[in-house]
Order: structure tokens, then C-alpha cells, then sequence
């Protein structure tokens, strides 16, 4: 996904790469979209997570169903309605902490998990696939979810989730791009390869997954949820630029778009003024023919 650090891929040279051989170029590229950064500091998670209750559960899923994962799984709180947090691409679930706690306070039950290869969950690679499977394993355990909130690339993993039987009566989604066009744009703009080698990094990607890439642009998935809905940007994201917000509230229709100014995309969900919205928004009813 979009990289933070672009020292990470200096010692890969993909422009030279790119010149003289597109297809190595192209895996190399793969296996980097396919690999979450190292957090750019130490995540304090005893801290943060230290109100809740965690327990490890077992996943087998993803395009290698015989690779199995240990996903660090944490749970605030015992009230009735169930929310679950998604962090962002490269963190954990200590992102979403803040929340969680404030959530938790208000007499919700909060669930959130590290991502395969994120936290403290195993693996080195992953994708959006393997995120999808874990709310849908996590889903069936628990049963409707009052909301699911995603922040970031999650947002696909979330609503590729609902499409597929996960239920859910409200999804806020935070600071997300509308299409996997994005995401891709800036990848192959950061690590400056050509667009023969993007499609070949494309095909390397889908053969992993057993899906198509294009498969996954929300834009194109919500227009179909019946599921209420909260869109969260703020006007100077410099890792998302806030019109994919605008894009997608245009095509969501059962949508709320509230655009901020001035808060961090990264810890954009544990501020106060985004968890009061959020507080406020998830105290609103809604119908029960509105469960997706």
C-alpha cells in the first residue's frame, strides 16, 4: 500500500530495475505492496491496550488456506451493542485504542485485532483478503455489530466484509480512498516505475490473492449497501486527498460526509473532537430494515 518511508525501498533501485528487466521490477514491487512498513516508532500497546482483555485466535485464510496465523484479538467493555475498529495499513491495533477506551466509557462492547503481519499478530506479508476474513470470522462469533469503524485502507477490508454477509447497522469510514486507483497511483508514483511494470506488479498481486485488484475500489461497492453510513476526511490529509471523500459520498447514498481541517491522518480517530462525532453518531438509531 502507500509507503511512509522511502528509505525503506532505496536499496531496491526499482528505476534502474524498471530499465532492464519490467518483470523482476514487478515482482519486487509486489512483494512490497504486499508487505506492511515496520511502525516508524515503538508502539507503547501496554499502555494503550491496557484496559482490555486480549486472547489470540486462530486464522486460516487468504489465497494459502493451509498458512495459518495467530491474530492478537482485544475487547473492551460488555455492553449490548458491539463495535468493531480497524486500524490503518503498517499499524495496530493500539491506533485505535483511544477510541476503543472512549467507546468502552459510553457502555459499548469494542473489539479490534492486529492484522495479519501487523501488532502482534504472525505473518510477514498480507492483504486486504486476509482482513476481510478475520471481521467475517469475528463477525460470526459475535453476531451483529452495532458499527464497524475502518480507518484508512481497512475501509476495504470493511465493506468487501458487509458485501459478503458480515452485518453491520452503521460503517464509519475515516480518511479512505474511494478507489484502489489511489492507493496504486501512489505506490508506483513513491517507487518510480513505469506503467507496464505497475501492471505486471498488478498481475503478481492478483495471482496472490485470486482476485482482481480492481475488484476492491469501494466506489463501486457501496452504492449497494443498504448499511447507514459516516464518511470522516480532513481537507489537508497528505496521505489521502480528501476529494476521494467527495467521491464517495456522492455515490453513497444512506451517507454522512463531514470534513475536518487540520487533524493527523494517523491519529485521526483518537482525537477528541472526531471521537465526539463519532460518540454522536453511533447514539442515532436507526431502523432495523437499515441491518445489512
Amino acid at each position: 500500500m502507500i509507503l511512509r518511508d522511502i528509505s525503506q525501498i532505496s536499496n531496491l533501485n526499482f528505476r534502474l530495475l524498471d530499465k532492464f528487466s519490467s518483470k523482476s521490477a514487478g515482482r519486487k514491487a509486489a512483494t512490497l505492496w504486499l508487505t506492511p512498513p515496520l511502525p516508524e516508532q515503538p508502539i507503547d500497546e501496554a499502555g494503550l491496550l491496557s484496559e482490555s482483555k486480549r486472547d489470540d485466535i486462530r486464522f486460516s485464510g487468504g489465497s494459502n488456506a493451509t498458512q495459518n496465523h495467530t491474530v492478537a484479538r482485544y475487547t473492551w467493555g460488555d455492553g449490548r451493542d458491539t463495535v468493531l475498529l480497524l486500524h490503518d495499513w503498517g499499524k495496530s491495533a493500539a491506533q485505535v485504542a483511544r477510541l476503543a477506551q472512549a467507546l468502552s466509557h459510553e457502555g459499548y462492547r469494542v473489539i479490534t485485532f492486529d492484522a495479519v503481519a501487523h501488532g502482534a499478530s504472525s505473518g510477514a506479508q498480507t492483504h486486504v483478503l486476509e482482513t476481510t476474513e478475520i471481521i467475517k470470522c469475528i463477525s460470526r462469533e459475535e453476531g451483529p455489530f452495532h458499527a464497524v469503524i475502518a480507518h484508512s485502507v481497512s475501509a476495504i477490508s470493511a465493506v468487501l466484509a458487509i458485501q459478503e454477509g458480515t452485518t453491520t447497522r452503521k460503517l464509519v469510514l475515516s480518511n479512505t480512498a474511494a478507489s484502489i486507483d489511489f492507493y496504486l497511483r501512489e505506490f508506483c508514483r513513491q517507487i518510480s516505475i513505469s506503467r507496464p511494470t505497475m501492471g505486471r506488479m498488478s498481475y503478481y498481486i492478483n495471482t496472490c490473492m485470486g482476485r482482481n485488484l480492481k475488484e476492491f475500489s469501494i466506489v463501486n461497492l457501496v452504492p449497494r449497501l443498504t448499511t447507514a453510513g459516516l464518511i470522516l476526511h480532513d481537507k489537508y490529509n497528505d496521505i489521502v486527498d480528501y476529494r476521494e471523500a467527495l467521491t464517495l459520498s456522492k455515490v453513497w447514498r444512506n451517507s454522512d460526509l463531514r470534513l475536518t481541517e487540520g487533524f493527523d491522518h494517523d491519529d485521526f480517530l483518537a482525537h477528541p473532537d472526531i471521537v465526539r462525532t463519532i460518540l454522536s453518531y453511533l447514539k442515532v438509531r436507526e431502523p432495523a430494515a437499515q441491518l445489512n
